[in-house]
């Protein structure tokens, strides 16, 4: 755990400093000061100075409004667990067990991040969402552009997308995205565990290959959707089947096992 913990604090500096060298920052504000630049680097997500007293009244409104929804992800997330720890039957069966996974991430990390940042935003700084809810994610894109890791769909659109649309289509620079997402998250698998067999790499790439088909869709047959219960159980069966190869490593850093038996 130090040693991924280190892995991710590494990765996040290389993200702050990116955006500082191409000056791709949400508030150049945060920057005009030291104290504010040690603030801006140190926060897991990006941030926004006040422009004003009310400015930092509706922060603080919006991070209270914050603070419940993470109270209530963090609620469930003890729900989860007793559920898990009382009804053997869910990790004898494939699907209930993944499934029970799936919500247990879903949860829990965007319920530990609406905490943090809820408490942080009570001084009065705007900090945007990093996660909205990705057990409610309706298709992969609505999950990855949307719901998910939001800290990073912004900053990857800032420094990977726009600037590689200049020289390619819009298609192979969202592809480029989940290249990156791959090939960090398999640097913290290798620097964790000492070893990596290229699950995170086959699990982004499929994930990006679903983003792009689903783009390449609404582009040409229109935007016509799924019912939204449809839509959602086809998605949750989606990350289901994949995420296989995502906690394949995931679970030995983080330990879901044991938290299993808590």
């Amino acid at each position: 755990m130090l040693r991924f913990g280190v892995a991710v604090l590494s990765l996040l500096g290389l993200a702050k400093a990116v955006s500082f060298c191409l000056r791709t920052t949400d508030d150049q504000a945060m920057q005009r000061t030291f104290g504010r630049f040690v603030v801006w680097f140190a926060l897991p997500c990006e941030s926004r100075w006040p422009r004003d007293a009310q400015d930092a009244r509706s922060a603080r409104n919006q991070g209270r409004a914050r603070l419940l929804r993470g109270a209530i992800e963090c609620g469930l997330v003890v729900a989860l667990t007793f559920a898990y720890a009382r009804l053997a039957w869910i990790a004898n069966h494939f699907w209930f067990d993944q499934l029970w996974t799936d919500l247990f991430v879903g949860l829990w990390l965007p319920g530990c991040f609406d905490v943090f940042t809820g408490l942080v935003m009570q001084t009065g700084l705007q900090l945007p969402e990093v996660f909205r809810l990705p057990v409610l994610a309706s298709s992969p894109l609505d999950f990855w552009s949307r719901r998910w890791n939001l800290f990073y769909s912004r900053w990857a659109y800032r420094n990977l997308v726009f600037p590689l649309r200049r020289v390619l289509r819009p298609l192979p620079a969202v592809a480029a995205v989940f290249v990156v997402s791959a090939a960090f998250h398999e640097y913290l698998v290798l620097l964790t565990l000492g070893e990596t067999r290229g699950e995170m790499t086959a699990f982004f790439l499929l994930q990006g290959a679903a983003v792009i088909a689903e783009i390449w869709w609404r582009r040409n047959r229109g935007p016509r959707r799924l019912p939204r219960l449809a839509a959602w159980t086809l998605q949750s069966a989606w990350m289901g089947l994949t995420t296989v190869l995502f906690f394949a490593r995931m679970e030995r850093i983080l330990a879901f096992d044991m938290a299993h038996r808590i």
